[in-house]
């Protein structure tokens, strides 16, 4: 029989119909319309570009955002005079410069926030000896912190994600502590890091080794960041019940991944949990001992009331609300904000005395929910007008443009430190020539209670009087050095009053030290004072000669 023909189609026709085939099956799956999935798309849209890179709208208005923050965050930077503490980190770094690690003259290692110390170090190395460089590693973290508002506040919706970022970049809170030579930027940055980072790991394992990295620095910059350890070790037996719902019992993890997820946290909290629940509990033994209670919440309270704080009620109004509506629209990632925030901020119970710069962190996701509520409600496009209005308006009325000295956002970059009874200035500014070169001299002795920030504005004092730091009367700064008292971070020899001395001395007191000796010393200090000339003195300090 002969063989019947096949008529094929041309390959080329075939290619062709492929070609043109409507591809919408991507939108049957989500179940919207082609219209609706334009309108969706609309903030991703480029709209923009620079050269031949292409930007979404929103990446743009985060852009400016981002350089406003910088903005508020680098002007008059070494301005005002560091507070008590930023001169320890500083001497800290200037050390890790000169000996490799953060060892104090006295020959006590300063093992607190070492990642921070080195960035501080890296920075005066990079700038020079001066308050700027000492604060500019804190401008950094501040910025990225800035930056994880606005990932975060995405996960919700763009417009949520832009605002969070705004108020972040803004609020006076943020401002100043990303102005200070301190780890608590860096602190809150790493905390809540860990926490996005652990929640991105339900979808993609890969992140749970950013979350363990920045689990790590947030114990190494605070022992309260050993808190999150018990959040870990829930979302692994939560992350393993997932693997096993989803397969059905056959689904198999990266074993690494699922080492270290548990292993890690483990060692962490107890390598540094005994020690910190120790302190823990010798704190609360003392605070019953003393009848203090709920000192430091009152204290916080009571603080809130005060004229600098006049918006945080209005704030933590807006928070609530805007932490509600989150719930619903992402109870995971609310949660796993809010509950370690909870945590730790009851933690603070413990805590021995009152400084603001302890509750700092759990702004954080204050200034994130309030702001993402502006960005829920601005969701109706009706709305976004009305609510760049009453954005604005906030923003204007309680900045420092008609409140400088207490306002609730900056849109000013400020010039002086933040009105904190906690964090007491100590400014070494307007001395004379003359007698700052009688100090400096080689051959001049100078006494001082609080050494470091003499040591880093003059020189190492020769000699160091005794105090407390928290006002409890104990001497908190001796410690003893080949069987003699020295002063903790200068080693300088200590003495416990300025008639042992003899010869020629400049005595230098601190306010911030001598307000806080006990009545019998301050009472045999002063009759000392008063046979010495005096020198110099501004709000923080006074400068007398003795003979």
């Amino acid at each position: 029989m002969p063989k019947r023909s096949v008529k094929h189609k041309p390959k080329h026709k075939i290619q062709k119909h492929r070609l043109t085939r409507p591809r919408t099956h991507h939108l049957a799956r989500t179940s919207i319309s082609h219209k609706d999935f334009v309108k969706s798309s609309f903030l991703s849209k480029k709209l923009f570009s620079i050269g031949k890179f292409n930007f979404p709208v929103e990446y743009l208005i985060l852009i400016l955002i981002l350089i406003f923050a910088f903005y508020l965050r680098i002007m008059f930077l070494g301005a005002p005079a560091f507070w008590a503490d930023e001169s320890i980190s500083a001497i800290a770094s200037k050390n890790i410069l000169e000996k490799g690690v953060p060892v104090f003259d006295s020959g006590v290692f300063y093992g607190r926030a070492l990642v921070y110390h080195y960035s501080e170090a890296l920075s005066l190395l990079a700038f020079g000896l001066n308050d700027f460089a000492a604060r500019f590693p804190s401008v950094i973290f501040g910025m990225l912190t800035v930056l994880l508002a606005f990932f975060i506040g995405r996960e919700y919706s763009k417009k949520a994600g832009l605002v969070a970022a705004l108020f972040t970049a803004t609020f006076f809170l943020e401002v100043f502590f990303s102005r200070q030579g301190r780890f608590y930027s860096l602190f809150q940055l790493a905390f809540f890091s860990s926490l996005f980072f652990l929640y991105k790991s339900k979808n993609n394992q890969k992140w749970i080794y950013p979350a363990l990295f920045t689990f790590a620095l947030a114990v190494d910059t605070n022992p309260y960041g050993i808190m999150l350890a018990p959040f870990f070790i829930l979302e692994y037996f939560f992350f393993k019940k997932r693997v096993k719902k989803e397969t059905r019992g056959r689904g198999k993890t990266n074993l690494k991944q699922k080492f270290l997820f548990l292993l890690i946290p483990i060692v962490i909290l107890v390598a540094q949990g005994i020690d910190i629940i120790s302190v823990f509990f010798g704190s609360l033994a003392a605070k019953v001992g003393r009848g203090e209670g709920m000192n430091f919440y009152a204290s916080l309270a009571q603080e809130f009331k005060s004229q600098t704080f006049f918006t945080m009620p209005f704030v933590s109004i807006l928070c609530a609300a805007g932490a509600f509506w989150a719930y619903f629209k992402n109870k995971r990632l609310t949660l796993i904000i809010i509950a370690p925030s909870i945590f730790v901020l009851a933690g603070l119970y413990f805590s021995s005395d009152f400084a603001l710069r302890y509750f700092y962190f759990i702004i954080f996701p204050i200034v994130l929910f309030a702001g993402a509520l502006f960005g829920f409600v601005a969701e109706n496009k009706k709305q976004i007008i009305p609510v760049l209005i009453v954005l604005g308006v906030l923003l204007v009325v309680c900045s420092n443009i008609f409140f400088p000295n207490s306002f609730g956002f900056a849109l000013l970059a400020p010039s002086e430190n933040l009105i904190d009874a906690s964090a007491p200035e100590i400014s070494f500014a307007g001395i004379p020539a003359s007698v700052h070169a009688e100090l400096m001299d080689s051959g001049s002795v100078v006494v001082s209670l609080y050494s470091p920030p003499v040591e880093w504005y003059l020189k190492k004092p020769k000699y160091v009087l005794p105090f407390s730091l928290n006002g409890t009367y104990a001497d908190e700064i001796s410690i003893k050095k080949d069987g003699e008292l020295v002063d903790i971070y200068s080693g300088s020899e200590v003495i416990r009053g300025l008639d042992e001395l003899s010869g020629k001395f400049f005595f230098i007191e601190e306010y911030f030290a001598s307000s806080k000796l006990e009545l019998t010393k301050k009472i045999a200090l002063d009759s000392v004072k008063k046979r010495c000339s005096f020198r110099f003195a501004n709000k923080s300090i006074a400068i007398f000669e003795c003979n």
